[in-house]
């Protein structure tokens, strides 16, 4: 089994006609046909139905089709990962959350980038199920990712940091003096929260739902520093990280009953080619941090 009687085959049955697969793929309409009769002969199976004008697929063909499909797609996948390690590829796709970033980005891309300079580093920020979504489509190499649960076998990870989230509002609030705030504490206070795709939004939403009800929120955004905003000028409270509040001292943070803790992890698929430049971000996590 050869990729090309694969492709010939594939093309024959995209098009359901050898005569239309040859001329796409500037092929005899002959090597179409005996690619597909040899696969036939290889495997001792009927591939096709063949009739006077065209062909069917017989139940065994529709099967191989299917493999055909996935075969040539993972193909495709690693000449293009070859292509990039034989070009060096010098690209870092690496997605972040934004209070994840605004806590690690500041410390580890200076250095990345002074050490690395041809390297092309681009950063998307999402929430963690798009993070994920796109990691599986192999549109990002590394994302960062807050976990409070184990990661799947799927993937490597390198714990970077502990942390919780913190209930913050303006020094001004009514419950800025309090040691420790409840859910229920906050059933009627104004607040402006991330958007659902986010993690610490989908934890918070769940201790609301413990108390019988749904926050109060008169602003979803994607925006840390619209958040920020609202909570420094007192039109609504929020919800940060305990590690990002120190970036801000007019602010006052005050901890969850009970906390809300979590772990950040630099996270990739262990069956991804670990590039050289994933490779160098991880030794500058490492050494930075």
């Amino acid at each position: 089994m050869k990729l090309l009687q694969l492709r010939y085959y594939q093309a024959a049955c995209q098009l359901n006609s050898i005569t239309k697969a040859a001329e796409l793929l500037h092929v005899s309409q002959s090597s179409v046909s005996m690619a597909i009769k040899e696969l036939e002969a290889e495997f001792k199976i009927q591939l096709l139905n063949r009739q006077y004008r065209g062909f069917t697929l017989t139940q065994e063909g529709v099967a191989f089709l299917n493999q055909v499909n996935i075969l040539l797609e993972q193909a495709e996948q690693s000449s293009e990962i070859m292509k990039d390690i034989a070009r060096k590829r010098n690209l870092l796709r690496l997605g972040v959350p934004p209070m994840i970033g605004s806590m690690f980005l500041p410390k580890i891309y200076p250095v990345y980038a002074k050490r690395y300079p041809h390297t092309d580093v681009r950063i998307v920020e999402a929430g963690r199920k798009n993070l994920i979504r796109q990691l599986e489509a192999e549109e990002l190499d590394m994302i960062f990712l807050p976990y409070d649960e184990p990661l799947g076998e799927e993937y490597s990870c390198i714990e970077l940091s502990s942390t919780q989230t913190v209930f913050c509002t303006n020094k001004n609030h009514p419950l800025a003096q309090k040691a420790m705030i409840q859910m229920n504490d906050l059933l009627r206070e104004p607040l402006v929260m991330f958007k659902d795709s986010f993690f610490q939004n989908e934890r918070i939403i769940d201790r609301f739902r413990q108390c019988g009800q749904m926050p109060n929120v008169v602003l979803y955004t994607n925006q840390l520093s619209t958040i920020i905003s609202l909570i420094q000028n007192g039109v609504a409270s929020g919800f940060l990280l305990g590690n990002i509040k120190d970036s801000y001292p007019d602010l006052v943070s005050i901890p969850l009953d009970p906390p809300l803790a979590y772990k950040i992890g630099l996270v990739w698929r262990k069956d991804s080619f670990l590039f050289r430049d994933m490779s160098h971000l991880i030794a500058c996590i490492r050494e930075v941090l």
